[in-house]
């Protein structure tokens, strides 16, 4: 087996340092960016035999990462090296997508480079870009169909499995609860078929082979919906009935998508709110959260809150710790989820912020998401000044938002309802670094840690590289450092230059893209430097959302 596992790594190595597979990488991935801004785009586009040796390579690097899969057990294959593997596929399958979608050729295949960026996504730890790229299959190509025979239901479950992709699970447990109402007619046409021998015993196969991936989506759908354990094993054995039956009949595209398609069901199950926070299931109101998160539906938890999970953020023994999580990448549920575990402790809770306006976003964000479960979550703000129409907004609080100054006040006149306080989340701990705002926030840290003892600490940044050493301050001792570098976006860090009449954005991978060409030397709409700033925010704002720094 290891030897195998050597093979196999050697194959991987090979392709990604072969000079042409560079070549022809960089030069898809200058037509991907054209296409994502709606630009025009040069000579690639109508390159077919360079998309097919992409596609060709993508599918290797997807058959390399499950073969580590395969190979995992007792053979110390590194976790990360397997997602890097399937990430590779899935960037070569979006690009291949992408091209030949806005070159006006998309065909069945490259619905199939779709599917499997999505699929590949998912097994490489980026939930967020496989639920992207899914959804927007499903902008073009999700419909609802009348089942006439079995072929439209093959095409309906093919549907499904992108919307299943897509994370759109409630319309997947609806549609696949329908879909099994009609087997009764599909047997029906089916036993028609073979009686008049139009179909033989593969046919048969193959519809059973689609039924088994149909019940495995409605059992999928129904545990993500509502946390029911034996759904759990039927999901597996259903597609690896399917995954049978399908390598028996030699369906070679259907076996290696359903293949896929268990491992990504398996990689989702694994990481729902489900399996990740088992223990909320056992006190009601955490079970009653759990079942609210189901219902927006959040149903998944991205990587980098499993990574702050599994690094112990909800431990009891835990009492100071430093969170450094990049931008967007679920740190306020991060936050919600102690916060859940505090208050059905009996304890309130305070989160702290750095500014007024923030108060209020966090408070209506808590309230939204923790206030249904009958909590009452308020904000007070200001600095140095009390009214006593604020003691009576606070009495019996659960969750009180305050600023620094604000914390320090209700610290200083010992309110009840944060000296009983059993957690103190103080977000945005970047700030410590700052000259104005890093004096008040060390300042409203020293005072919770000399008043509020007994109080868990919780302090969250995007960035925070010495966060071992913030941990170690909270704590007076050794603290827990919880440093995750995973975030949803991918970066591409580039620049804009003139070359000549020519705009272009460099890239630092190398690749480059013309953004703008000036009709005359003193183009008006490029006379400034504010007016090209405006030009290039539009032109991006087909990925987008655009933040502009000046």
């Amino acid at each position: 087996m290891i030897d195998a596992l050597q093979i196999e790594l050697t194959k991987l190595e090979q392709l990604i340092q072969n000079p042409d597979f560079a070549q022809d990488t960089l030069e898809v991935l200058e037509d991907y960016k054209l296409a994502r801004l709606k630009l025009a785009t040069p000579s690639g586009m109508d390159d077919d035999r360079l998309l097919q040796r992409l596609s060709f390579a993508a599918g290797l690097l997807e058959y390399l990462g499950v073969s580590l899969l395969d190979n995992r057990e007792g053979n110390q294959v590194d976790q990360g090296q397997i997602e890097e593997t399937f990430r590779t596929a899935a960037e070569l399958f979006e690009y291949t997508y992408t091209v030949s979608k806005q070159s006006n050729r998309l065909t069945r295949q490259g619905l199939d480079r779709a599917l499997h960026a999505a699929l590949c996504y998912t097994l490489g730890g980026t939930a967020p870009n496989s639920q992207f790229i899914a959804a927007k299959i499903g902008e073009q190509e999700l419909r609802e169909v009348r089942i006439a025979s079995p072929y439209d239901l093959y095409a309906e479950i093919d549907r499904l499995s992108i919307l299943f992709l897509a994370r759109r699970i409630p319309i997947v447990s609806q549609r696949a609860r329908d879909l099994l109402g009609l087997i009764e007619n599909i047997e029906r046409l089916a036993v028609k078929k073979l009686d008049s021998d139009e179909w033989g015993a593969v046919d048969v196969a193959y519809l059973a082979g689609y039924l088994h991936i149909l019940q495995a989506l409605n059992d999928a759908s129904e545990y993500l919906l509502e946390g029911t354990e034996p759904k759990v094993v039927s999901v597996s054995d259903e597609l690896a009935s399917a995954e049978r039956l399908f390598f028996e009949i030699h369906a070679a595209e259907e076996y290696r998508s359903v293949r896929l398609l268990r491992l990504a069901i398996n990689r989702i199950l694994e990481a729902s709110i489900w399996r990740r926070l088992t223990a909320f299931k056992r006190i009601p109101k955490q079970l009653e959260y759990l079942e609210r998160l189901a219902r927006r539906p959040l149903i998944e938890l991205w990587k980098s809150q499993i990574d702050a999970l599994d690094a112990g953020v909800l431990d009891l023994a835990k009492n100071r710790i430093a969170i450094s999580m990049p931008t967007s990448s679920g740190k306020t549920l991060v936050a919600e989820m102690a916060i859940v575990q505090m208050l059905t402790s009996g304890q309130p809770c305070v989160y702290v912020v750095p500014t007024r306006a923030l108060t209020t976003e966090v408070r209506d964000t808590l309230q939204e998401d923790i206030g249904p479960l009958g909590y009452r979550i308020v904000s007070v703000v200001g600095t140095v000044e009390w009214h006593e129409i604020e003691s009576e907004i606070i009495r019996e609080a659960d969750v009180l938002v305050v600023t620094p100054e604000k914390l320090d006040l209700l610290i200083r006149r010992k309110d009840p309802e944060v000296m009983q306080a059993g957690l103190v989340i103080f977000d945005e701990g970047h700030n410590i670094e700052d000259e104005e705002r890093g004096l008040r926030l060390e300042l409203a840290v020293i005072n919770v840690k000399q008043a509020l003892p007994q109080a868990k600490i919780l302090l969250l940044s995007a960035v925070l590289p010495n966060a071992q050493q913030i941990a170690n301050w909270l704590a007076n001792g050794v603290g827990t450092a919880i440093t995750v570098d995973w975030r949803p976006t991918r970066l591409k860090p580039g620049y804009f230059t003139w070359d000549d009449m020519i705009g272009e954005v460099r890239y630092h991978d190398t690749t480059k893209v013309q953004v703008f060409q000036k009709r005359i030397k003193t183009d008006p709409r490029f006379s400034t430097l504010r007016k090209t700033t405006a030009q290039l925010a539009k032109q991006y704002a087909n990925l987008g959302g655009v933040l502009v720094l000046t």
